[in-house]
Formats: C-alpha cells, sequence, structure tokens
C-alpha cells in the first residue's frame, strides 16, 4: 500500500508540475499510471470481499505498474515489445487458463 501512496504522490506532482495539464492527462504513459494507481484505492476504498470478481480484475490491472518502469529500462522495453509480437499466444494463453 504505501508504494501505491508514492506512486499516487509522484503522479500528483508531475500532474501539477506540468505545464499543459491536458496533454499531460492524454499521454499513454499517464494513462498507465492512473491505471494502475486507481484498483488499488478503489479496492482500498470499498475493502467488499463480496465482489471477488471485480477485485481481481482490479489486482490483475496492478500489472501496468511494470509498464510505467519501462521508461528507465531498456529491458523492459524489449520484454514489452516481445509481448506485443506475440499478443495472440498470450491472449490463447490466458483464454485457456482462466
Amino acid at each position: 500500500f504505501s508504494i501505491v501512496a508514492v506512486f499516487t504522490i509522484e503522479y500528483f506532482v508531475r500532474f501539477f508540475v506540468d505545464v499543459s495539464k491536458w496533454k499531460f492527462v492524454r499521454s499513454p504513459l499517464n494513462i498507465i499510471d492512473v491505471l494502475a494507481i486507481v484498483p488499488t484505492w478503489v479496492t482500498f476504498a470499498f475493502q467488499m470481499e463480496s465482489i471477488i470478481g471485480t477485485t481481481k480484475v482490479l489486482r490483475i490491472l496492478r500489472i501496468l505498474r511494470v509498464f510505467k518502469l519501462t521508461r528507465h529500462s531498456e529491458g523492459l522495453i524489449v520484454l514489452l515489445r516481445t509481448a506485443r509480437a506475440c499478443q495472440n499466444e498470450l491472449s490463447l494463453l490466458l483464454f485457456c487458463l482462466a
């Protein structure tokens, strides 16, 4: 939870410092940041275990945090490109596992 709080603070600091707010919000990496942060806050706010399916989906969306790190790591950029290249095979795998 503390890591998500740090990410949230970092996101808002970058938002308030940026000159063009609209451009900042529409940036793909910032959209990924929001999609990575929001599920944790929603899960924290509701704390309902009766919505197990929804919380599982929200937890899966947390993997988007990894994409945020691609700005700083060449290895993660290669991993992301590989995942895109294998998108059909990965989709089939996830379909079979679900």
